[in-house]
C-alpha cells in the first residue's frame, strides 16, 4: 500500500514539471488545407427585352394570349378638301347698247331688261350648290352713256343663308353720265345655287344666273352707236364650307410612304428567318361625301442601301396577286355629314406575297398609294365636300413572332469586374480550374453560346466555349407552348492561361447563335412574353489554399 502511493507521488512530480515547461513557437503558415472553391462569374437572363426590344424600331407588344408581336406604324398620308377640288376666281361682263336716238329729251326714259346664264367653271365636275365660307363679289357698272342710269341687278343663284327668299342683289344702283361705280359684296353669308339654268334652258349645275335693267333717264343729249354700258362681275377668293354635285372621276396622288423594318437589324447574322404570320392593315379614316377606291402604283421592297429587292403582289381574292398598280376593297364614306367612316384593310399570307419577303434582312417598304372617286364617269353621282373632309390613311404592319430561324446571331454586352488571383495569397497551389455553365432554356429555340473577353479597352482577349456550349430547346405540347425548360450543365477546362485572362478580363460578349428546331421543314414556332434563357457562370477553383 506505502509502494503504491510512493508510485503515484513520482508520476505527479513527473507530470507537473512537464506541464510546466515553456511552449515553442508555432508558424501557421504551414498549415495548408485542400478545398473546392466556386466563384460566380456571370448571373444572367435573357428574355425578350434583351433578344429583341433593343433590336428593332417598332413598338413590341404582348396579344392577350400573350404571344409577342411588333407593330411597325408610318406617318398618316391625307387627302385634303383642297386637293379634291378648288374654286377658281370666276370673272364675266354684260355689254349693253341701247338703240340709237338723235336726242333723248329731257324727262324721257326706257327701261331695258335681260337675263344672263353664265357658266360656273369647275372643269368636268358638275356642281349643284356652293357654300360660301369666304369670297368676295365685285361689280362694277361703267356707264358711256350721256345719260344718267339705274341699274338694277337681281342674282337669283346667290341666296342669302339667313334669307333664302331674298337675292343677293335687288336693288338700284344710280350711275351718272361717263362715269363708273362698283360695290364689294361679302360672299360668306350666301349659298350659291347652281341648278336654276335648268327649267330656262341651261344645264342644271355649273350656271350662274342673273337678272338686270338698265333704266335710261334722258338729258337732252343723243345715244350715239358707240355708247354702251357694260357690267363686269367678278367673284375671287372663294372659299367654301361645303359644295355638293357629281364631282365625276378624280384620281389623286397621295404622298409616298416609306416603313423601315428595322427588325434584328443590330444582330450579327440571320442566315434563314422567316415570320410565317404577317399582316399589314392599311387604316383608312374617309370623312368625304363619297366613296373612294384606293390602290398602289407601285408597293416593293429596298434593302437599307436602297436596291430593290422585290414587289409585293396582292390581290383582294387572293386567287392571282399581281405586282402593283393593284386596287384595295373600296373605302366607305360616312353616313351623316362631318361624321367619318373608318376603312381597314389587310394584307396578309391569304392575299398577298408579304410572308416571304418579311424576313431577317432590315428593309424597307416602299408605298406609292393613290385614291380615286367616281371611276365610273358615265354613272351620275351624289356628292358633297365639307371644307374639313379629308381621307387619312396609316399603314401598320403587324409580326407576330411566329416563324422559323437559323443562324441567327444575337449578342449581348455583360460589364466584368472579377479578379481571380485576388482572391488567395501567393501560396495558393490550384490543381485544376474548371468554368461551368449552367443553362436553363425556355426558348423554342435551339442556342449555340460563346462568350468572348474584352479588356478595358474593348480589345478581344479570348474566347471560351466557341459554340461548344448548346442549349436545346424546351419542351413544346401541342399547342406551341413551352412546358418544360431545358436545364443544361457543362464544364469546361480553364488553365492558367484562361485564369490570367479573365483577370484582365473587363467585359464579356454574351454571343447566342439561335436557331428553331424544325428550321429544316420550315415548322413554325411562337414566342411568348414568359420565354427566357437563364444564365449562370461560375469559376471551379481545387487546390491547397491559404
Amino acid at each position: 500500500m506505502n509502494r503504491l502511493k510512493y508510485i503515484i507521488y513520482i508520476t505527479s512530480i513527473f507530470l507537473l514539471f512537464i506541464t510546466c515547461k515553456k511552449r515553442e513557437k508555432l508558424d501557421l503558415s504551414t498549415i495548408q488545407t485542400y478545398h473546392h472553391i466556386a466563384i460566380p462569374l456571370v448571373n444572367s437572363q435573357i428574355g425578350i427585352d434583351e433578344l429583341l426590344k433593343r433590336d428593332t424600331i417598332g413598338l413590341v407588344t404582348t396579344a392577350t394570349n400573350g404571344g409577342i408581336e411588333i407593330a411597325y406604324e408610318s406617318s398618316s398620308i391625307s387627302v385634303s378638301a383642297s386637293e379634291i377640288i378648288d374654286i377658281p376666281n370666276q370673272s364675266f361682263n354684260e355689254s349693253f347698247s341701247p338703240p340709237v336716238i338723235p336726242i333723248f329729251q329731257v324727262g324721257e326714259d326706257t327701261t331695258f331688261s335681260a337675263q344672263i346664264i353664265k357658266p360656273f367653271s369647275l372643269g368636268n365636275k358638275k356642281i349643284d350648290s356652293i357654300n360660301f365660307s369666304y369670297g368676295e363679289n365685285k361689280v362694277i357698272i361703267t356707264n358711256n352713256l350721256m345719260h344718267d342710269v339705274e341699274v338694277t341687278i337681281n342674282i337669283p343663284s346667290l341666296v342669302r343663308k339667313s334669307a333664302p327668299s331674298v337675292f343677293f342683289y335687288n336693288c338700284i344702283i344710280n350711275v351718272a353720265a361717263n362715269s363708273d361705280k362698283d360695290t364689294l359684296i361679302d360672299l360668306s353669308i350666301y349659298n350659291l345655287d347652281l341648278t336654276q339654268g335648268l327649267p330656262l334652258g341651261g344645264l342644271g349645275y355649273n350656271e350662274l344666273i342673273i337678272d338686270y335693267s338698265v333704266k335710261i333717264i334722258g338729258s337732252g343729249a343723243p345715244i350715239a352707236p358707240n355708247d354702251d354700258l357694260t357690267i363686269d362681275f367678278t367673284m375671287e377668293n372663294l372659299e367654301f364650307a361645303r359644295i355638293d354635285g357629281d364631282f365625276k372621276y378624280i384620281k389623286d396622288t397621295l404622298s409616298p410612304s416609306l416603313l423601315t423594318l428595322a427588325i434584328f437589324n443590330l444582330s450579327e447574322g440571320s442566315f434563314n428567318f422567316s415570320l410565317t404570320n404577317p399582316k399589314i392593315e392599311h387604316i383608312i379614316v374617309n370623312s368625304f361625301g363619297f366613296s373612294a377606291n384606293m390602290g398602289m402604283d407601285s408597293m416593293y421592297y429596298e434593302d437599307l442601301s436602297g436596291i430593290k429587292i422585290d414587289d409585293i403582289k396582292y390581290d383582294s381574292t387572293g386567287l392571282s396577286p399581281k405586282i402593283a398598280p393593284f386596287y384595295f376593297p373600296s373605302i366607305q364614306q360616312p353616313i351623316n355629314a362631318f361624321d367619318s367612316a373608318t376603312t381597314i384593310i389587310f394584307m396578309d399570307n391569304t392575299n398577298s406575297s408579304i410572308s416571304s419577303l418579311i424576313n431577317a434582312t432590315p428593309k424597307t417598304i416602299i408605298s406609292k398609294p393613290f385614291a380615286e372617286i367616281n371611276p365610273v364617269t358615265s354613272l351620275p353621282n351624289d356628292n358633297y365636300i365639307e371644307s374639313s373632309s379629308e381621307i387619312s390613311v396609316s399603314t401598320e404592319i403587324t409580326l407576330p413572332l411566329t416563324g422559323y430561324a437559323n443562324g441567327w446571331i444575337m449578342k449581348d454586352t455583360i460589364p466584368f469586374n472579377a479578379k481571380v488571383d485576388e482572391l488567395f495569397s501567393s501560396e495558393t497551389s490550384i490543381d485544376s480550374a474548371i468554368i461551368k455553365f449552367t443553362t436553363t432554356n425556355y426558348f423554342p429555340l435551339d442556342v449555340k453560346i460563346d462568350l468572348i473577353l474584352l479588356d478595358s479597352t474593348f480589345t478581344t482577349i479570348d474566347t471560351i466555349a466557341d459554340s461548344e456550349l448548346i442549349i436545346a430547346s424546351g419542351v413544346i405540347d401541342a399547342n406551341g407552348k413551352i412546358t418544360t425548360a431545358q436545364a443544361v450543365p457543362t464544364k469546361l477546362p480553364c488553365d492558367g492561361t484562361c485564369v490570367d485572362n479573365l483577370n484582365n478580363t473587363r467585359f464579356i460578349i454574351l454571343r447566342l447563335s439561335i436557331g428553331t428546331t424544325g428550321v429544316s421543314s420550315q415548322e413554325s414556332v411562337k414566342i411568348y412574353d414568359d420565354y427566357k434563357i437563364e444564365l449562370d457562370i461560375a469559376l471551379l477553383i481545387s487546390g491547397r489554399m491559404f
